[in-house]
């Protein structure tokens, strides 16, 4: 059986004990209930579980973002210096409907479409 060091709202530890013999300095410890992580709250907050999801997808997107903005920088210049091929503009087309995608999931997620 498992048992779960609970503290400040946070599972702390998780350790295998046999069933008929805890320790005494672990009688206050629970037991183990299934999406019990340790360094994760307890009992789960899912809404605080789907706002850590929805800042890591933000973070993703804004990365997503800044590497559309270096792919663009080459058929740019050509487009620039006159010399862009119909690739160039295809491939510009292509990141911009990109980009915009993720802006669009972006401002769903409740974050500033304007940050790229």
């Amino acid at each position: 059986m498992q048992r779960v060091q609970i503290m400040g709202g946070m599972v702390r530890n998780i350790a295998e004990v046999a069933e008929n013999n805890v320790p005494d300095w672990m009688q206050d410890w629970v037991e183990y209930a299934e999406g019990m992580v340790v360094g994760k709250p307890w009992p789960r907050n899912e809404a605080a579980e789907t706002a850590e999801a929805a800042q890591a997808r933000r973070q993703a997107i804004l990365e997503e973002l800044e590497l559309l903005d270096r792919a663009a920088v080459r058929p740019l210049r050509a487009v620039a210096a006159g010399t862009a091929t119909p690739e160039d503009t295809d491939m510009i087309a292509q990141i911009e409907a990109n980009a915009l995608a993720l802006r669009d999931e972006l401002t769903g997620l409740g974050g500033d479409s304007d940050e790229k």
